[in-house]
């Protein structure tokens, strides 16, 4: 039903769901992580590839940049094995597909793309280091790669729903020529949404629009 209201508002949607149903056990790895409540390097991959295929006629004359992306396999300390208690099992091992740009240093997010992508920490794991495991592997990275050129990203840690607009509204009322650059948005959320968060509120979008509910 939500998904068809987005439709009916002309926002395309892609449902990862069959995708990941029909990849899931790819010889790439599983999807999901054991120890992590995050999706896989693999998966971000592999959302990466659906999202570009959309986007790709859009960009299709745009030169491209070079990236590599090599596979490597890396040993997590993700959030439900710190959460174990003494003694826990040997860390999960698994494959992240590491992207470099030209000089072998990662690729950083780029405030002037046409391409911004909006969520929660789906968005974040394997890129924002530290608590997020790993740097350089994560959905925008994986998203340069298949684009041929960096992305925007406005990601929060927590809900991908309500808080990542309100980041996003913030973005675009000091920036007045936020929207004049963008061409997508990318919003990427977890099923999660459905039934953790706390709550849709309504958040204009537009500079100079007035503060969201309930703020």
């Amino acid at each position: 039903s939500f998904y068809g209201q987005l439709r009916f508002k002309g926002i395309q949607v892609l449902d990862l769901t069959p995708v990941f149903l029909k990849h899931r056990a790819r010889p790439g790895g599983a999807l999901y992580c054991r120890q992590d409540s995050h999706w896989s390097g693999t998966a971000c991959a592999l959302a990466a590839s659906e999202i570009g295929m959309e986007l790709f006629a859009t960009f299709d004359g745009r030169p491209r940049q070079a990236f590599t992306g090599d596979w490597e396999q890396v040993e997590i300390a993700g959030d439900l094995w710190t959460s174990l208690d003494e003694p826990r099992p040997e860390r999960e091992r698994l494959r992240l597909r590491r992207v470099r740009a030209v000089g072998g240093g990662p690729v950083a997010p780029d405030p002037d793309s046409p391409v911004l992508l909006l969520g929660d920490s789906h968005c974040l794991v394997f890129h924002a280091g530290d608590d997020m495991l790993a740097r350089g592997a994560g959905l925008p990275d994986q998203l340069a790669l298949e684009l041929g050129f960096p992305v925007d990203l406005a990601a929060v840690r927590g809900s991908g729903a309500t808080p990542a607009r309100v980041n996003l509204l913030r973005r675009a009322q000091k920036d007045p020529q936020f929207w004049a650059r963008k061409q997508w948005v990318v919003w990427c959320f977890s099923a999660r949404e459905f039934t953790e968060s706390d709550g849709w509120r309504r958040v204009p979008l537009a500079p100079g629009s007035p503060k969201p509910e309930s703020e």
